[in-house]
């Protein structure tokens, strides 16, 4: 099944999914029982089945996900003060792809997870900016 998914305000969304996903986290914590939650939440169990695999909370990990586009000079250790920038906030990297240098040029996209720093995206861009031999950094993704 090829499923897709929308993010959607829980304002727009009957009250039910939200119940659906509260009573889940309950469930799963060991605090209750699935009969316990859907009393608790007031919803039906036929209701918590239906969705319980089809509405999710949107977690923090998801959400601070950013892939960062990197235009740089072709030289030793550029790309490892760019590094460096990231363990120095506590940033993960997910993924590094870099691509053949052209005309002493290198072409990186890295995502990182935001979710352990306290820089935003933009923030960390101006620090990027700065580092020697960077021509430009680009957002792709925030």
């Amino acid at each position: 099944m090829n499923e897709k998914f929308l993010i959607v305000s829980t304002s727009v969304l009957p009250d039910y999914f939200l119940n659906v996903v509260k009573a889940e986290e309950l469930v799963l914590s060991g605090e209750m029982t699935i009969s316990q939650a859907c009393e608790q939440m007031n919803i039906s169990r036929s209701t918590f089945y239906k969705y319980r695999n089809k509405v999710f909370r949107s977690n923090r990990e998801y959400t601070k996900k950013s892939i960062l586009s990197f235009k740089m000079i072709d030289e030793k250790g550029v790309l490892n003060n760019i590094l460096k920038i990231f363990y120095e906030f506590n940033i993960n990297i997910v993924s590094i792809n870099q691509a053949m240098p052209i005309r002493n040029y290198s072409y990186v996209i890295i995502m990182v997870d935001l979710s352990e720093t306290n820089l935003d995206v933009q923030e960390l861009t101006k620090k990027l900016k700065q580092v020697n031999g960077i021509k430009s950094v680009n957002v792709v993704f925030e």
